[in-house]
């Protein structure tokens, strides 16, 4: 079974929301409970971060989620082992992006098994649909439709678990509009275009470093257009050179902040604790902080 598929409240209303789906599914409401107390756990192996944090979202007790790469690892060109293959021919589903966006992962997965779920596609260098709240419907939806295929029996408790992780994922969303809508500058200076579609999204404009360091001429050309952007500072990335970023902040005399891409832990983690909506907010206040966009969070 091979399925494709495309892209597509504040924080305390989703969170409430996300309580109430998954008190539903412990209260047996409908019958989901006991539904779905005789299915088996689903098996998914993936090697992205959002897609193993989304697939135990909506699998709740009936998934086993096995994410190959190991964490402060380069998930685009991290290269399966024989014990991940053998994770993979095992599987009842293999969930990945697709498009070349783990060339080595993918090429495995499509030798080593037949219950592959292909996402729609990315491309290293952005844009990154899983650090966008709105992005991830699609997402969501195409997990939970994969999940429901590969166990009838749970379907309905997938079902209100994506409800309720929606939910989350939208509150991330409402807090990204009402902050980013403010922002008093509109420029988001990145290493790549991985947070294209967060620009897009919010009115904002991208412009992409590159990662090594520009030659003098394209250096004061780019930092000129951080010091009249008004920028307090400008974004590296996990895993992506920073030698551009730190020129150019140096020569605009602005800082460097890191948003993360979230496909994995980096190297020196995440907090901890922190689930992937608390991911999304701790990049939206380092956007926030940058663009003086006068949001609550900018104070944290």
């Amino acid at each position: 079974m091979r399925i494709s598929g495309g892209w597509g409240s504040r924080k305390a209303l989703g969170a409430l929301v996300a309580t109430a789906g998954l008190g539903c599914l412990l209260a047996s409401c409908s019958g989901i409970s006991a539904q779905a107390s005789k299915a088996p756990v689903l098996t998914v192996v993936t090697g992205l971060y959002p897609l193993a944090a989304t697939v135990r979202e909506i699998g709740q007790s009936k998934v086993q989620v096995v994410d190959l790469v190991p964490d402060g690892t380069d998930p685009t060109s991290y290269a399966p082992t024989s014990a991940d293959t053998s994770e993979m021919r095992s599987a009842s589903l293999v969930v990945e992006v697709g498009g070349g966006f783990q060339p080595q992962l993918e090429k495995a997965a499509a030798s080593s098994s037949d219950h592959v779920v292909a996402l729609g596609g990315a491309t290293p260098g952005g844009p990154y649909p899983w650090v966008d709240p709105p992005a991830m419907d699609g997402y969501i939806k195409v997990i939970e439709a994969a999940m429901a295929a590969a166990d009838p029996q749970a379907s309905s408790l997938f079902a209100a678990a994506a409800a309720a992780f929606k939910a989350q994922i939208d509150a991330a969303g409402s807090d990204y509009e009402s902050t980013l809508s403010l922002c008093a500058h509109l420029t988001m200076f990145t290493t790549d275009r991985a947070f294209g579609s967060v620009a897009s999204s919010y009115g904002l404009h991208g412009v992409a470093l590159g990662e090594e360091s520009p030659p003098s001429g394209a250096l004061d050309e780019l930092a000129g257009q951080v010091r009249s952007s008004g920028v307090s500072a400008v974004f590296a990335e996990p895993w992506v050179a920073d030698n551009a970023a730190e020129a150019v902040a140096q020569s605009a005399g602005v800082k460097v902040r890191t948003l993360d891409t979230l496909m994995g832990s980096p190297p020196a983690g995440w907090p901890a604790g922190a689930t992937y909506p608390d991911l999304l907010e701790i990049n939206l206040g380092t956007i926030d902080k940058s663009l003086a966009c006068g949001g609550s969070l900018s104070n944290q």
